[in-house]
């Protein structure tokens, strides 16, 4: 009987640890980017963001079509979201988390990602429970 007591406390040890290093992929996406998770109105207010602010530095193409999917899909949202959030160069963070989830849903807008409900919330939990899937224009 110890040994299945030592057995199973081994095994659930091993588990503990694997999630610790692997957050990620010891969870399954609860939604997947392809099925709408921003609106029409955050995806608008993203592109005057990155009209007044992105376009001083990066061009529209480079953030949509195979060269997006390629680099983004099967990925967690949140991992788009904290490489919008290093931005503007020189001033990471600088903008509203509000802000940073809004340009998120325009680029999910121009790379054909239906508009869903809701907007898209800026927190950890809200953006790590969405991953991108692939997904072209």
């Amino acid at each position: 009987m110890i040994r299945y007591t030592t057995a199973a406390l081994a095994a659930a040890i091993l588990w503990a640890v694997c999630v610790a290093v692997h957050p990620v992929t010891a969870q399954a996406p609860s939604t997947r980017a392809s099925q709408g998770v921003y609106t029409k109105a955050q995806a608008r207010r993203g592109a005057g963001l990155f009209e007044d602010i992105c376009l001083a530095c990066h061009t529209l193409s480079r953030f949509r079509g195979p060269d997006f999917a390629t680099k983004w899909s099967d990925k967690p949202l949140a991992a788009l979201y904290k490489a919008v959030t290093t931005m503007p160069q020189g001033e990471p963070d600088s903008l509203d988390p509000q802000d940073y989830a809004d340009l998120v849903a325009y680029l999910l807008s121009v790379n054909a990602y239906p508009e869903g409900q809701r907007e898209l919330s800026p927190t950890t939990e809200a953006m790590t429970a969405v991953w991108l899937d692939a997904k072209t224009p």
